[in-house]
């Protein structure tokens, strides 16, 4: 009996701790190959697999949960249904990278008796109705709401879809303006479930974040607008209002506004806002995602609010930033001015022109007829204990995140 207890002991250690490639049954792995093309470093740098690329390297794929192994440790990552069909998607996860290198990972087919990793999660993304109940608040968590006419800012918690990772939180407004708002933080901790955005005056004293950006009708940072040829303008004539939650879990939050019936540029189609923010990262990436069918060529804008006092930075191509200061909200006597930095960047192939309106900084953006655009949005505030405290450092921090993400890693999926 002692011995049988040691064998299966040490069984169970083979499969959920590490293994040999020899153990493992011929096409229930491949490996997946990342590339740093360039000259910097990365740090947690976003890796985005679509699943069947992975499955179809298997032999028979029998829909068996799939880990991603660092030698024979599990590492980090989050499998997302993006279409609301039952079946992942994605698969997400983050990677350090040195200056030229490359990581090999070996994805696998895990048995059913593979123990489920605990990831800690870093992320977090909340949509809350608000209706009165007998006279008192009563708030009921969704994933999505909708509305056919533009009353749902004020039928919503914070307005609006929140989300964050421990560095910044941001919320979308449930409105015409459908505005990128920002929530800055002290310390890095995730805080928007105890906070809703409004932190108490004790939540305050104990160092939690605030709204540190008050947009009025302007873009915030890296809100989609339209264009009118002399100013931003917001999303009105539509059919259906949409925000919701597409995904949030570990690694990654994935929120989307999705405007139905849009009537613009002499033209009636659907468009997706979707916005996708990684643990352990103050940047998101921003899509444009029209209807598949979509073919014609639609100009619309977006970049980063004016302020009162500001520094303006840009390359004049990719990049619009500021380090700007006011007053957050309008309670100017309670709360005193905030200083942050906004910037987008925004690949060549969508970056039409630079232009400024009275409320915005601007960049036009341009689909060339594909259903797709996509650009990159962040934000810092000063009071960040470890972030950055002036203009000069903030705009050589939007330069080195530009490089970045203009500059993708190379992935590449193989049986060997």
């Amino acid at each position: 009996m002692k011995k049988i207890f040691i064998v299966l002991f040490l069984a169970c250690l083979i499969s959920n701790a590490g293994f040999a490639q020899k153990d493992l049954n011929p096409g229930t792995y491949a490996y997946i190959t990342i590339e740093n093309p360039d000259n910097f470093a990365r740090k947690n740098s976003p890796v985005v697999i679509p699943v069947t690329d992975i499955t179809a390297k298997f032999k028979k794929y029998n829909k068996q949960r799939i880990g991603i192994f660092d030698g024979s440790k599990e590492i980090e990552s989050q499998f997302d249904d993006l279409n609301n069909d039952g079946i992942a998607d994605e698969v997400a996860f983050l990677v350090d990278l040195a200056p030229k290198a490359k990581v090999k990972l070996m994805v696998r087919m895990l048995p059913p008796n593979f123990e489920i990793p605990n990831f800690k999660k870093e992320v977090f993304a909340e949509l809350m109705k608000k209706d009165k109940v007998d006279g008192a608040d009563h708030f009921t968590m969704v994933t999505e709401a909708s509305s056919d006419k533009d009353d749902m800012y004020n039928k919503m918690q914070h307005h609006g879809v929140a989300f964050e990772s421990a560095e910044i939180a941001y919320r979308l407004y449930f409105d015409k303006k459908q505005t990128v708002d920002v929530y800055g933080k002290i310390t890095p901790k995730l805080e928007i479930a105890e906070t809703q955005w409004y932190p108490k005056d004790e939540q305050l004293a104990k160092g939690y974040g605030d709204d540190v950006l008050k947009v009025n009708e302007s873009v915030g940072v890296g809100t989609v607008k339209g264009w009118d040829g002399s100013k931003a303008t917001h999303v009105e004539v539509m059919s259906k209002r949409t925000q919701r939650i597409v995904a949030t879990g570990n690694l990654r939050n994935v929120v989307e506004i999705e405007v139905q019936g849009w009537q613009y540029a002499g033209k009636t189609f659907n468009v997706k806002m979707r916005y996708i923010q990684y643990a352990r990262h103050r940047d998101v990436e921003a899509q444009v995602l029209f209807d598949k069918d979509f073919k014609d060529s639609i100009t619309l804008c977006t970049g980063v609010q004016r302020m009162p006092e500001e520094k303006f930075h840009t390359d004049k191509t990719n990049l619009v930033g500021i380090w700007g200061k006011d007053f957050p909200v309008n309670d100017s006597i309670k709360f005193g001015k905030q200083t942050i930095g906004l910037g987008v960047v925004i690949p060549t192939q969508y970056a039409k022109q630079q232009v400024d309106d009275k409320l915005n900084h601007l960049v036009l953006l341009q689909n060339n007829g594909q259903p797709f655009i996509r650009f990159y949005l962040t934000a810092a505030a000063m009071k960040e204990k470890k972030g950055y405290k002036n203009a000069d450092v903030f705009f050589q921090y939007l330069e080195d995140w530009k490089k970045e993400m203009l500059s993708p890693v190379v992935v590449t999926i193989t049986e060997k």
